[in-house]
């Protein structure tokens, strides 16, 4: 998986400075330095696609083993929740505060939390 990880992001990256050095090009074409300006029109495109070229070069993206494959760590944690939970505002504060879940979330969780009170009863009674 990590050499189908290495290939896909290495591939990713010569595409977005693909795409960056034809989009530099494009604004050198549109918008000329004071130099291309002082020379004649068909050497435009080669300055152009120089300047592009030099700024392209001058990015430094690291290499993606070091520095995003090789401590990459994915960690899970599992939790029951309980309907006590669902009710407990502070839990549900903790929740938005982290990202972990919107208001319209804590609405869901909500009328999520009345069914399972539904049910528990039906269960009870029934």
């Amino acid at each position: 998986m990590g050499d189908d990880l290495y290939q896909s992001m290495v591939k990713e990256i010569e595409n977005a400075r693909k795409e960056m050095k034809e989009t530099l090009y494009t604004f050198f074409k549109e918008n000329p330095t004071e130099d291309m300006l002082n020379t004649k029109n068909e050497n435009r495109d080669l300055m152009a696609e120089q300047e592009a070229n030099k700024l392209i070069s001058e990015i430094k993206i690291p290499d993606p083993h070091k520095k995003w494959i090789k401590d990459f760590k994915l960690e899970a944690y599992f939790s029951d929740i309980t309907y006590e939970d669902l009710k407990n505002p502070t839990l549900l504060k903790e929740l938005k505060e982290k990202g972990l879940i919107d208001k319209e979330d804590e609405t869901s969780l909500a009328d999520f939390g009345k069914g399972i009170k539904v049910q528990q009863s039906q269960m009870n009674f029934g």
